[in-house]
C-alpha cells in the first residue's frame, strides 16, 4: 500500500476505489505521532500527501475509512499506507 504524490499522474493520491453508490462517511489519515494529517478534505480525489498545506514527508501513515452502502450497512477499513517521495 503506497502512493507517490509527485505530480506525474500515477498514484498521486491515496483514495478509496469503489464502484456503485457508496458514501465515504469517514476517511482519516494520521502520522506516526498520532497527528491527523487528512480528514475527508476532498472525497473526490483523496489525500494528496500534504499536511497543513505542505508536503508531508516520506513515511508510513495510518488510515481509517468508513463506507456506507445504499442498504445502510457500513464497512470499516483500517491499515497503513506508505507515502514515497
Amino acid at each position: 500500500n503506497a502512493f507517490t504524490p509527485d505530480g506525474d499522474g500515477n498514484n498521486d493520491f491515496f483514495n478509496v476505489v469503489f464502484t456503485g453508490n457508496v458514501e465515504i462517511v469517514e476517511f482519516r489519515v494520521w502520522n506516526r505521532w498520532g497527528q491527523l494529517v487528512y480528514n475527508n478534505d476532498n472525497k473526490s480525489t483523496g489525500w494528496d500527501g500534504k499536511s497543513g498545506g505542505r508536503d508531508a514527508p516520506s513515511d508510513v501513515y495510518v488510515y481509517n475509512i468508513v463506507l456506507r452502502f445504499p442498504d445502510g450497512q457500513e464497512f470499516i477499513r483500517r491499515g497503513d499506507v506508505s507515502l514515497i517521495r
